[in-house]
């Protein structure tokens, strides 16, 4: 099966025709943005640390390396490395800290009934039980075209916490912002934001909507959710090193932001499993009258129940070595629009999903949650990586590379236990989101 590289995040991931670890190996988030950390990106440094560092805890600032921009590479770029009154104060407030009650704003206009925001907010608490409730998070739902008057509560909501840049609150300028996942830093604080319009009506929504139809459709609006706010989470456990993002256009980060194919691989895998999980349980499954078990079989279940199927396999070992020789290098590390801009070509990605998987089972499932994030701030991500994989990451491309050319396609019934999936116990008793210490202030 051929599978082009896409050439925006959002399109690749609403195709249920295709085996579900490539969407999740290629999905990117809902919108023309990438993960951001805008929300880091801000001079507050005074309302966010509410103590002074010694020179003994922070360096004065990190000196980018002009010689070779990737030095970072090359064991990790730990946190005291920098400037670190912002990751600190960050801490102090316990923005990385998860919580049963988050701060929290979910907007939603008159598009959404009773019903439908009922729904919504159940998923978020089943969200906050899996992945942690993590403060500053917005969520607007509004339709699109609608007047002021039918979106009051977003209008409100916005104004409250500062977000308008123009005179007059609208929702035509909630919309001209639209994107998710983007932020946006007021006096009040800085906040991610889930900026859409309202799936059913969204203009931009139609071809998904007739392609998958009305029961596909309804679960990928939880999987969306549930992804893009995962990149929240990832995000409150980067501390904002050097105030980046990981994004087409960003300064190369050194080392405080997990690469590409984790930012969205494991974005990708958590949503399936809690969906899995959760799915009888659910209001919007009840309202639908199905099951889990009618749905297993189905294309809806290959989203749920991810794994590294023979297609992936095959289209993996009929790709081209790339100018290195190796079909997975560290291009895998950056958006597509950045690995043009830094390296000078394109690396295609069908295998971010296999990858993941491989090294989910590789290390265990928590470790590959919890732990790489939990030591990214002291270890710098490639020290994290390091320390609980055994291995660098170029060597881990190699192995994962040299394990997919291993495998025989004729023989499904011999690929490797990680191709089947995921594990059959649940995601909250098996990964444990809330045992995680990250930052400055990690006693452990």
């Amino acid at each position: 099966m051929k599978l082009l590289a896409p050439s925006t995040p959002r399109s690749t991931r609403f195709l249920p025709i295709l085996p579900a670890l490539l969407l999740l190996g290629l999905a990117g988030c809902a919108a023309s943005t990438e993960p951001s950390v805008e929300a880091l990106q801000t001079d507050e440094s005074a309302e966010v640390s509410s103590a002074a560092t010694s020179e003994s805890d922070c360096q004065d600032g990190w000196e980018e390396n002009t010689e070779d921009p990737f030095a970072y590479r090359d064991g990790g770029v730990p946190g005291d490395s920098f400037s670190c009154e912002f990751a600190r104060g960050y801490a102090e407030l316990g923005l990385n800290t998860p919580k049963t009650d988050p701060d929290f704003h979910l907007l939603y206009g008159d598009i959404v009934t009773p019903e439908m925001e009922a729904e919504y907010r159940q998923w978020m608490d089943i969200l906050v039980e899996s992945l942690g409730g993590y403060d500053r998070w917005v969520h607007a739902v509004y339709e699109e075209g609608s007047t002021d008057d039918e979106n009051r509560k977003v209008l409100d909501g916005l104004a409250e916490l500062g977000y308008f840049e123009r005179d007059t609150p609208s929702i035509e300028e909630v919309f001209d912002r639209r994107g998710c996942l983007t932020g946006f830093f007021t006096e009040a604080g800085n906040y991610s934001m889930c900026n859409q319009p309202e799936h059913w009506t969204d203009s931009a929504r139609e071809f998904h909507r007739n392609m998958m139809g009305e029961l596909y459709f309804s679960y990928e609006i939880l999987h969306e959710f549930a992804h893009e706010y995962h990149h929240h989470v990832q995000k409150a456990h980067s501390f904002g090193k050097m105030e980046v993002s990981n994004g087409p256009g960003d300064p190369i980060p050194p080392d405080g932001f997990a690469p590409t194919w984790y930012i969205e691989g494991s974005a990708g895998i958590s949503p399936s499993w809690i969906i899995r999980d959760n799915f009888d349980d659910l209001a919007l499954t009840k309202r639908l009258g199905v099951t889990y078990g009618e749905i297993s079989d189905t294309d809806l279940g290959t989203l749920l129940e991810p794994d590294c199927d023979r297609d992936s396999v095959e289209y993996f070992q009929s790709m081209e070595p790339g100018p290195s020789g190796q079909r997975i290098t560290f291009a895998q590390e950056f958006y597509e629009g950045q690995q043009e801009a830094y390296l000078g070509y394109v690396e295609p990605s069908p295998a971010r999903g296999c990858m993941n998987l491989y090294l989910m089972h590789r290390i265990s499932p928590r470790t590959y949650f919890v732990s790489l994030l939990e030591d990214n701030w002291e270890l710098g991500w490639h020290g994290s990586f390091l320390k609980h994989t055994g291995v660098t990451m170029d060597e881990f491309y190699a192995e994962f590379e040299a394990e997919m050319m291993s495998i025989s396609t004729n023989s499904p019934d011999s690929f490797p236990e990680w191709t089947s999936g995921l594990p059959e116990t649940s995601f909250v008793e098996t990964v444990d989101y809330w045992s995680i210490s990250s930052g400055p202030l990690n006693e452990g």
